[in-house]
């Protein structure tokens, strides 16, 4: 009779909604073995309990639900009380604890009424423990997961709903492995002891990843690398990136970089200037010694700073390009020049701009133009101009015009300084000093000059195979037409600075360095020429006075590496062999106008 009166209290039908049988429930704080009581007449179903189940039940509907949906409500309600409901296999559902229910549950192939199923899962790609391993959460409180790695299944045993969850998400993940690789940058950790860890660390969360995580170490570039599948290789990242964040300032590392081309000392200097940029605490984590007995620099610090120094000093050990010079300094004789200009029959006048034949003629005094049927013989115009300036250079030496001084070959370190010095040192008087008595001596004091040429040049390599020179020329000489007693010479200077952009080969010519040379001779009969008064008769003197120009030819050569300085050297053999055959031709051409303007006359 009571159940009777419950029954009526919670459950309210509606024509409409027993055909369509809905029920609208409402429970409240009623005893749990009513509730059981009713979802068994409700259901049509033989509901058994066997253990004393107490508390009570509040559950109201706003809507109505299918009677169907009892069953499954019941699961819930009993799950609160640490019960579940599972098919007796003989026409009815037993009321158990939970605990015990996977032990009773039925083949998941069965059609049950309630509770819950086992059910076997195979496996098809990823290992069955990294599946339990991952999918666990989606099983009930009470359920039993068990697998079999050789045999690649997964034992079930739970509500239905959740193994269909379960399967769901394991067709997605259960698929052949895709790789993919990763490279990680690491700031603080090392590379090699870096990976070390991480493959131990991987190995103990193998079950956690669909396919084992590879592990490998680029000690050069000090990066990690990953090889995983496609659906783990973020969360591998991740973990490394984890690891070295966890490594920072903690782990030091050491570095020895042995320098090739610049200099430890230097080096040093400029890295010390770099570290004033770095946050103090990174100062306060690098040491950099340098070691100029191996040319080397040490470096002490965490990875990261390492790293980057390392590639600063790299960069700055590069090998530095040079210039190789060949110079030539002339003394042009303009007596000898003139004696030239008749002997091959040059006419005086201004020079042609057009013909590179008479440009260095210029550089003395009076300026030569050559005769239209040699200018229209020899074609300069086919010679590149430092062949052909050399060229008539030559010429000229063989006739004794030109006096060489110093043909040095400098090879200059790019933005460096080099100078060659061509002259002698003489003994000049600065001070006399004679005692007060008839014994006394006379002590003079000499300083040691330098008299000569002195030649600086600094080349800078500019872009387009340019190069800017900066010459310096300095010669000193004593002045010969002096009247001054021999020990207390007067010295003269001239100086010349310039600085020209030329391309790679060609030659700057500086010219201009004037002196003016007096000799006086007396040439005399042995004997009679020292007599007096008559003595005169017997000998002669003679003055004769000469303008002496100093040119300086300058060719710079860019060497971009070692293995260049050989090729230039063979290219300038070859220049110079070609300059001497020009010089015969033009020799000869020149002979025979100055024969032509004989027969002329």
């Amino acid at each position: 009779m009571r159940f009777f009166k419950i029954f009526f209290a919670a459950v309210m039908l509606l024509p409409p909604l027993l055909s369509a049988e809905k029920i609208t429930i409402n429970f409240n704080d009623t005893p749990i073995r009513d509730v059981i009581r009713f979802v068994a007449k409700q259901t049509n179903n033989n509901i058994l309990v066997t253990d004393k189940i107490s508390g009570k039940v509040n559950f109201i509907s706003q809507t109505p639900i299918d009677k169907k949906d009892l069953i499954p409500l019941l699961t819930r309600i009993l799950q609160n009380k640490g019960y579940t409901v599972v098919d007796g296999n003989n026409g009815y559902i037993l009321v158990t604890r939970a605990a015990n229910a996977k032990k009773l549950a039925a083949p998941a192939g069965r059609k049950v009424k309630a509770g819950m199923v086992t059910k076997i899962i195979p496996v098809h790609y990823i290992k069955a423990a990294n599946a339990v391993q991952k999918l666990r959460y989606l099983s009930s409180q009470f359920a039993s997961l068990t697998f079999d790695n050789e045999k690649s299944i997964i034992i079930m045993s739970d509500y239905p709903e959740h193994i269909r969850s379960f399967e769901a998400t394991l067709a997605k993940i259960d698929r052949p492995m895709k790789k993919e690789v990763r490279f990680v940058s690491l700031d603080n950790a090392d590379a090699a002891s870096a990976a070390k860890n991480l493959t131990g660390i991987f190995k103990a969360l193998a079950n956690t990843f669909r396919f084992p995580v590879t592990i490998k170490a680029d000690v050069k570039s000090n990066k990690i690398i990953i090889i995983a599948d496609s659906y783990d290789i973020k969360r591998a990242e991740d973990i490394v990136r984890k690891y070295d964040s966890e490594n920072s300032a903690k782990e030091m590392v050491s570095d020895v970089i042995f320098l090739n081309n610049a200099e430890a000392a230097a080096t040093l200097k400029i890295v010390n200037g770099l570290m004033k940029s770095f946050d103090k605490q990174t100062q306060s984590q690098v040491s950099i010694q340098a070691k100029e007995d191996i040319n080397a620099i040490a470096i002490t610090g965490t990875p990261k700073a390492v790293k980057l120094i390392s590639k600063v000093i790299k960069k700055l050990d590069i090998e530095q390009q040079q210039v190789y010079i060949k110079a030539h300094v002339y003394e042009i004789s303009q007596n000898r020049l003139n004696n030239l200009g008749v002997k091959w029959g040059l006419a005086g006048g201004a020079a042609s701009g057009n013909l590179l034949a008479t440009s260095i003629f210029n550089m003395g005094g009076s300026s030569f133009v050559l005769p239209s049927t040699l200018a229209s013989t020899i074609d300069f115009g086919t010679t590149s101009k430092g062949i052909a300036v050399g060229a008539i250079i030559d010429l000229l030496k063989q006739n004794g015009a030109v006096n060489v001084i110093s043909e040095p070959n400098i090879l200059c370190m790019n933005n460096k300084k080099s100078t060659v010095y061509v002259g002698k040192t003489i003994s000049i008087l600065t001070s006399q000093a004679t005692g007060n008595d008839t014994t006394s001596l006379t002590r003079n004091t000499y300083s040691r000059e330098d008299i000569g040429l002195t030649l600086e040049v600094k080349p800078q390599i500019a872009g387009d195979d340019k190069v800017l020179v900066e010459v310096k020329t300095k010669i000193e000489d004593i002045d010969r037409a002096s009247t001054v007693a021999a020990d207390r010479p007067t010295t003269l200077k001239r100086e010349v600075n310039t600085v020209s952009i030329v391309n790679d080969g060609e030659s700057v010519i500086i010219g201009g360095l004037l002196k003016n040379y007096y000799s006086k001779a007396v040439s005399k009969v042995p004997l009679l020429g020292d007599l007096p008064f008559l003595g005169g008769l017997f000998r002669s003197t003679s003055e004769s006075t000469d303008q002496i120009n100093v040119i300086v030819i300058l060719t710079p050569y860019i060497i971009k590496n070692s293995d260049s300085l050989a090729k230039i050297q063979e290219k300038i053999a070859k220049s110079e062999e070609l300059k001497a055959r020009l010089a015969e031709i033009l020799e000869k051409e020149l002979e025979k106008g100055g024969k032509k303007s004989g027969e002329g006359e």
